[in-house]
């Protein structure tokens, strides 16, 4: 078995609460404004799979002994003011879609670049690394039919 780096492990997991969370979050901000039927389900079917996903990644973090770090309220705050200024008159299924393609095309770009920075992470954090990233790209072919 390889060798565990401690550090490298609290990282890889704390990046999967941070992204989880943003993923969640977007998501609370986004279900009211969905007139959509079949988007509001594909949207309620994502968030369930985010909180999944974020209480893996917290429990994996308080099983380090260490406490879970989200998003910050800097970034939570962002976040939100970004999706509400992008949604200023144009509160359409597609550009609601677009935005969900383009929040979760960061939130894989950040996992894989977490991955990349923590190669000697468990095998454990990897596997649910592994497990978000198969779930966002499921979660990106599923909104192309609201594009």
């Amino acid at each position: 078995m390889d060798h565990v780096d401690q550090q490298e492990n609290l990282d890889l997991l704390q990046q999967l609460v941070r992204g989880t969370e943003m993923g969640k979050n977007t998501l609370e901000q986004m279900l009211p404004l969905t007139e959509d039927r079949l988007l509001r389900a594909e949207l309620l079917e994502e968030q369930r799979g985010y909180r999944t996903l974020n209480q893996k990644a917290h429990t994996a973090v308080a099983a380090l002994g260490k406490q879970a770090e989200g998003a910050g309220a800097l970034e939570k705050l962002g976040a939100k003011l970004g999706v509400a200024s992008r949604l200023m008159g144009d509160r359409s299924t597609q550009k609601l879609a677009e935005m969900m393609v383009e929040g979760t095309n960061m939130g894989i770009t950040e996992c894989v670049q977490a991955q990349n920075r923590n190669p000697g992470a468990s095998e454990g954090a990897k596997k649910l690394a592994d497990e978000l990233l198969a779930f966002q790209r499921d979660n990106l072919r599923a909104l192309e039919q609201f594009l």
